[in-house]
């Protein structure tokens, strides 16, 4: 498997740096609940810097993003900071904080309300959105929802998603809720599990809806595609795999006016036609475990698509009909965080290791080999968010540390510890504010200076 030449590179470092750099504004609400998305935000300037001719980001006075759903506004788990961002963890404060009971789910932010969901820890789970700038209960909505019993992790662990039909969630046992986001009230109601015609997965569903123009796909074993206004059923996949809580990637392809969805499992990476299911490419890809929940992370339109599981971590290309690996790594090890695009440092950031494991580091690999750049050994297991030149992680213990990362080192900043553990959550950022949750619901907001 060959390592990328300069040239491709460069070519699929400068069109990830151009997707960076077209973020997803929330235009005012449709009549009743619709968000309008638009992708006219773009940066001043794209500088190039560092080694391999790595584009980052640069200029003006940027307004920062949404996070709407699950790994942000571009699926890429980063957010844009502005100019005066402050990495210095010791200068932000927490604005507010409350309980929504048991669970995973990350909270996501858009048009001014932060969404998640939280459980009683037994039969019942609760949709909460609140005002994001202070905090206040606007609505929440609670139902009835089997609590896997045995599956060792208790509530709901799917994130929502503000969508230009409503806010989308999914329950531990596969019900989908379409809300308004400023009532609250139930817009539609279906269940996966009956759309896939199959087996509720032991372990529960966990994977967060994806957005793919004005449908939301989900994935528990098969995958589907369903209206985000009516709650209709566009497509069903026709092959099933062993269930996973990864939530799909979707992406398009201008040349060949297409759009494709990315879904990794436990045996592997399909892809699919994002207008009707059928499964284009399968690349073989086992987890150590009957189980993975990475989402893949998709970079210039398919030219590289990064996997990664308890087994090892690939970079794959996509070229409209074919997988093929550029290479293989088992330097980094995600068992259940996804990763981050650092060019500053030359490659993919992320957590390597296991969860429950003190010895879990922080590592770095190069984008064109696979190869270890640095690693920072007994950082502990935890997820971790792109912020402009910045990384954000958290950790289990509920530490939260903030790097720089170069070519050289993770180049910390601060830490602070916040929440107790177990902190399995990815942390989010959305117009200056920073959330962040355990598994006893406990969600705090955090602003900068």
């Amino acid at each position: 498997m060959g390592d990328f030449t300069g040239g491709s590179l460069r070519a699929l470092l400068m069109a990830q740096s151009s997707r960076l750099a077209r973020r997803i504004i929330l235009l005012p609400f449709k009549q009743n609940c619709g968000f309008v998305v638009s992708m006219s935000m773009k940066f001043n300037q794209l500088l190039a810097m560092g080694v391999l001719g790595l584009l980052t980001l640069a200029g003006g006075n940027l307004l920062a993003d949404d996070w709407p759903r699950w790994l942000g506004a571009t699926g890429d788990n980063e957010a844009m900071t502005n100019r005066g961002f402050n990495p210095d963890l010791k200068q932000w404060h927490v604005e507010w904080q409350t309980n929504v009971g048991a669970g995973y789910s990350s909270v996501v932010e858009a048009k001014g309300r932060a969404a998640t969901l939280g459980s009683d820890g037994h039969s019942n789970e609760t949709v909460f959105c609140f005002d994001a700038t202070n905090g206040t209960l606007r609505w929440k909505q609670t139902y009835s929802a089997d609590p896997i019993a045995g599956s060792g992790m208790s509530g709901p662990i799917s994130t929502p998603a503000f969508t230009e039909g409503g806010l989308v969630t999914v329950s531990r046992d596969g019900q989908i809720f379409c809300w308004s986001p400023e009532t609250g009230s139930n817009i539609w109601k279906t269940n996966l599990i009956k759309i896939l015609g199959v087996d509720l997965p032991k372990r529960g569903v966990g994977a967060s809806p994806a957005v793919l123009a004005n449908s939301v796909i989900l994935n528990a074993g098969k995958m589907a595609a369903i209206d985000v206004y009516a709650g209709i059923v566009l497509w069903v996949s026709k092959e099933s795999y062993a269930p996973s809580f990864t939530t799909p990637a979707t992406f398009e392809e201008p040349r060949r006016n297409k759009a494709y969805v990315a879904s990794l499992d436990a045996g592997g990476l399909s892809i699919l036609d994002g207008s009707s299911g059928r499964e284009l490419a399968r690349h073989s890809f086992k987890s150590n475990y009957d189980i993975t929940a990475i989402s893949p992370m998709v970079m210039a339109r398919g030219a590289g698509i990064f996997i990664s599981g308890s087994g090892g971590a690939e970079l794959l290309n996509f070229d409209g009909t074919n997988l093929n690996a550029r290479w293989s790594s088992k330097e980094h090890r995600n068992f259940q965080n996804n990763s981050v695009m650092a060019p500053a440092a030359g490659g993919i950031i992320g957590i390597d290791g296991p969860q429950d494991d003190p010895k879990s580091r922080l590592a770095c690999i190069d984008l064109r080999t696979g190869n270890l750049v640095w690693a920072r050994d007994t950082f502990g297991f935890g997820n971790t968010i792109g912020l402009g030149t910045s990384l954000l992680a958290l950790n289990q213990s509920g530490e939260l540390v903030m790097g720089q990362p170069t070519r050289e080192q993770f180049g910390e900043v601060s830490r602070m510890k916040l929440l107790g553990s177990k902190c399995w959550t990815t942390p989010t950022y959305a117009n200056g504010r920073i959330y962040l949750r355990n598994d006893q619901g406990d969600v705090i907001c955090l602003v900068g200076p």
